[in-house]
């Protein structure tokens, strides 16, 4: 479909960050200024792979959309 992915989000997985994070700002008090710097990375790849998510999400619908035109 020529979506361009970028690999190195091929290995985030978002379950894993979001359960990390939750342990994380429990033992810091909700404190996210406290968080460590692997932390944050984690984060900012999780951000990332969901913005991708909905991008790629946006690229499929409209990749069917012109199919749809082009068959009828």
């Amino acid at each position: 479909m020529g979506y361009p992915y970028k690999r190195y989000l091929l290995d985030v997985q978002p379950g894993s960050i979001l359960g990390r994070m939750r342990k994380l700002l429990a033992k810091r008090d909700g404190v996210h200024r406290e968080l460590t710097n692997e932390a944050r990375r984690d984060w900012t790849n999780l951000i990332e792979y969901n913005r991708q998510d909905v991008l790629g999400m946006m690229h499929v619908v409209g990749y069917v959309r012109a199919a749809i035109k082009l068959t009828s």
